[in-house]
């Protein structure tokens, strides 16, 4: 127990714990992998860009659901002789400013890309003044 001190360094946990995953799941993948995502605000849209290498289209699915977006992609693999071998993404995220209706995805060559247009003051409703009682 003594690499793992109250106040120490937290990447002896860090290792740890990825330690612990490699042991458990060995051969099925990460589901904590290294899948890297990059949003930026483009003026009128955002862009949110996902790597997903050794995806298919088909892998992925994409839903928008109560104000947020979750991005899902799972793929198994089996080949004779061997172990099957698994990968998977979940990612949610928040539409707070988002033309939901709008929102269009692009796959290829492992990157997803999503445009997310920006929501205007004339495509929600009017505010409303809530009485006080």
């Amino acid at each position: 127990m003594s690499d793992l001190q109250p106040y120490g360094r937290e990447d002896a946990l860090w290792q740890y714990l990825n330690q612990i995953e490699q042991d458990l799941f060995a051969g099925l993948g990460s589901l904590f992998g290294p899948f890297r995502s990059e949003f930026s605000d483009e003026g009128d849209r955002y862009l949110l860009k996902i790597a997903l290498p050794g995806f298919r289209r088909e892998d992925i699915r994409i839903e928008e659901k109560d104000g947020g977006l979750t991005v899902k992609a799972a793929r198994r693999e089996e080949k004779e002789g061997q172990k099957q071998a698994a990968a998977g993404f979940f990612r949610q995220f928040s539409l707070a400013g988002v033309r939901a209706a709008g929102i269009e995805a692009s796959y290829r060559d492992g990157l997803l890309c999503l445009t997310l247009p920006k929501s205007r003051p004339e495509d929600g409703p009017p505010p409303r003044q809530i009485p006080i009682q």
